[in-house]
C-alpha cells in the first residue's frame, strides 16, 4: 500500500506530542520531589502520554489525552488520516475514542434530531495495528454499521513495509510484553534519512537486531522509562544501563553511526524534571532529552 506525499517537505519532521510514561509526569498521586517540582514549575517538566507526529499527518499511538495534546500545540485532528499503533497498553492505545467517529453526512439541522456523535463528512482514517488491537477497536463500534465510522484497518506484520506520504514504514517485533498482543518498534525512512523508533522496548530481540543490521539510521527515538532503576525491576522497559548496552551494540552492528542522534522519551518521575537535567549519563556523542512539543528534523 502507498499514499502520495501530497507535496510535503522532503525532510522527515518529528514532533513529540507526549513524552511521559504511563503514569504521566508528575505521576498523578505522587509527592516525590520530582513530581512536586513538576507541579510547581510546569512547562517542559510536564509530560503527557506518549505520542509522536510525523510530517504533521501520521500519528504514532493514540492515548486518551491525544486531543488535549493536539490542542495545546495548535494542531488540527483533521490533518491526521493515518495512525500507527505500537501496542495495546492504555497509555498508547485508547480504543473508545474511535467510536465517537460514528455520525452522519447530513445537514446539522437534520442530524441533531437523531443525536449522532459526528455531523459532517470526514476523510477515511487509516489504522495500522496488530490483529488484536484492530479487533479491540471493532468491538467498540457498536452504534451502527462499521462503514459509518470511516475507519480503514491495516494489519501490521513484522518486516512487512508499507509507504505513507513518501515515508516507508517497517514494523519490527518489540521485546515489550503485552498480554495477548504483539508490540512493535518501527523504522521510518524518507528521502535518504531514517529513524528508528523504540517505544516501548526492552533490550532488542535477536530477530530485530538481524533486521536492523547495517541500517545506519540517522536518529533513534528511545524510551528510558526506568532511568536508573535496577535491571531486575525494569523488565519490559529501558533504563540507562540497558540503553547504553543497546547503543553500543547498535554501533557494532552499524545500526547507528557515531554521529546519529539519540532522543529520549517515555520518561517517568524516576528521571529528574526537565529543568533540572544537567546532562544524560550516557556515552553517546549526540543525545537529547525530549519534551512535549519538541520538533526535530531527521
Amino acid at each position: 500500500m502507498s499514499y502520495d506525499n501530497g507535496g510535503l517537505n522532503m525532510d522527515l519532521t518529528l514532533r513529540l506530542l507526549g513524552t511521559g510514561a504511563a503514569e504521566g509526569y508528575p505521576s498523578h498521586w505522587c509527592m516525590c520531589e520530582h513530581c512536586m517540582w513538576a507541579r510547581d514549575y510546569g512547562g517542559r517538566n510536564i509530560r503527557r502520554s506518549s505520542a509522536v507526529l510525523l510530517d504533521e499527518r501520521i500519528l504514532i499511538d493514540f492515548p486518551a489525552d491525544i486531543f488535549m495534546q493536539l490542542q495545546l500545540h495548535s494542531l488540527d485532528i483533521f490533518m491526521i488520516d493515518h495512525i500507527i499503533i505500537s501496542h495495546g497498553h492504555g497509555d498508547h492505545f485508547h480504543t473508545n475514542t474511535f467510536r465517537w467517529r460514528y455520525g452522519e453526512d447530513s445537514s446539522q439541522k437534520d442530524a441533531m434530531t437523531r443525536l449522532p456523535f459526528r455531523i459532517g463528512t470526514i476523510s477515511p482514517l487509516h489504522i495500522y495495528a496488530s490483529r488484536e488491537n484492530i479487533e479491540s477497536i471493532k468491538a467498540t463500534l457498536t452504534f451502527g454499521p462499521e462503514d459509518r465510522f470511516g475507519l480503514v484497518f491495516h494489519k501490521l506484520r513484522p518486516g512487512e513495509s508499507f509507504e505513507v506520504y513518501g515515508i516507508q514504514v517497517t514494523p519490527l517485533l518489540s521485546s515489550h510484553k503485552v498480554a495477548g498482543d504483539t508490540a512493535f518498534n518501527f523504522v521510518f525512512r524518507k528521502s535518504g534519512t531514517s529513524l528508528l523508533y523504540l517505544v516501548d522496548s526492552d533490550m532488542l530481540l535477536p530477530e530485530t537486531w538481524s533486521a536492523l543490521e547495517n541500517a545506519e539510521v540517522d536518529m533513534v527515538v528511545a524510551e528510558c522509562t526506568a532511568w536508573n532503576m535496577d535491571d531486575r525491576l525494569s523488565a519490559g522497559h529501558m533504563n540507562l544501563a540497558k540503553l547504553q548496552l543497546t547503543w553500543n551494540e547498535a554501533l557494532a552492528r552499524k545500526v547507528v553511526r557515531p554521529c546519529s542522534k539519540l532522543v529520549l522519551t517515555h520518561l517517568s518521575h524516576l528521571s529528574p524534571p526537565h529543568d533540572l537535567l544537567t546532562g544524560v549519563p550516557l556515552d553517546v556523542d549526540n543525545v537529547v532529552v525530549g519534551f512535549d512539543g519538541m520538533v526535530l528534523q531527521v
